[in-house]
C-alpha cells in the first residue's frame, strides 16, 4: 500500500463524523499529513479509491489538472483542484474547489452539503444534488463563497479523477492542493476574510 492509499484509509469516515472532530484534532492531522510528501500526480493514477472518467457529473467529487486561461491575471490559483461540480455551462462548469478552505472548514462544508446526498448510505453512485442557491443557503455563505470557481473544459489538462463517495472525507485531508501565486496558508487566510 502506498502513502496515498494509507491516507485514504486513515481518514475514511462519514463526512458528518469528520466535521464533528475538534479544531485541535484537525490541526494535529494537518500537521501530520503535511509531513507526508504526496505529489498531486500520484492521485492521477488508477487506484482503488478513485476512477478515471472522461466527463464530470454534477454532485460527485473530482481532482484534475487545470491550467487557467488567464493565469497571468490571477492573484493565485490551484492547478490540482478538488471540486464538487454543481452546474454545467457551455464550455465548462461551476464547482466548489474545497482546496480554498482549511481541511476543518472543508469538512464542515461537506457535512452541510450532505443534506443534498442522493442517499444516506454512501455508495459508488451517490451524488450531492444541489444548486448554487440551495448550497449557499445551507452553508449561509460562511464557507462556500471562496470555493466557487468556473472551470473551462478546454483548460483541463488531464482526465477527471472521481473520488469514490466512501473516500470523500479522506480527500479533504490529502495534501495535493497546488497553488500558484500563494501558499496554501495564505489562500486559507484570505478565504476566511471573504465570508
Amino acid at each position: 500500500m502506498d502513502k496515498l492509499s494509507e491516507l485514504f484509509e486513515k481518514y475514511k469516515m462519514n463526512p458528518i463524523d469528520a466535521a464533528a472532530q475538534s479544531s485541535t484534532w484537525f490541526n494535529q492531522q494537518v500537521a501530520l499529513v503535511g509531513r507526508t510528501r504526496i505529489q498531486p500526480t500520484l492521485l492521477m493514477r488508477t487506484r482503488e479509491e478513485t476512477q478515471k472518467v472522461g466527463r464530470i457529473v454534477p454532485g460527485s467529487m473530482y481532482v484534475f489538472n487545470y491550467d487557467p486561461l488567464h493565469a497571468d491575471t490571477l492573484q493565485y490559483y490551484d492547478t490540482y483542484p478538488l471540486v464538487i461540480p454543481f452546474r454545467a455551462v457551455k464550455g465548462g462548469f461551476y464547482g466548489l474547489n474545497l482546496h480554498y478552505l482549511h481541511p476543518q472548514l472543508r469538512a464542515k462544508l461537506l457535512a452541510k452539503l450532505m443534506m443534498f446526498a442522493t442517499d444516506k448510505q454512501l455508495d459508488d453512485s451517490s451524488r450531492l444534488k444541489f444548486t448554487w442557491q440551495t448550497a449557499s443557503a445551507a452553508a449561509k455563505n460562511k464557507f462556500i463563497e471562496p470555493c466557487v470557481k468556473h472551470y473551462l473544459s478546454a483548460q483541463v489538462q488531464s482526465q477527471f479523477i472521481k473520488i469514490l463517495p466512501d473516500y470523500w472525507a479522506s480527500a479533504l485531508f490529502l495534501p495535493v492542493e497546488s497553488f500558484v501565486g500563494a501558499t496554501k496558508q495564505q489562500v486559507w487566510k484570505e478565504s476566511r476574510r471573504i465570508r
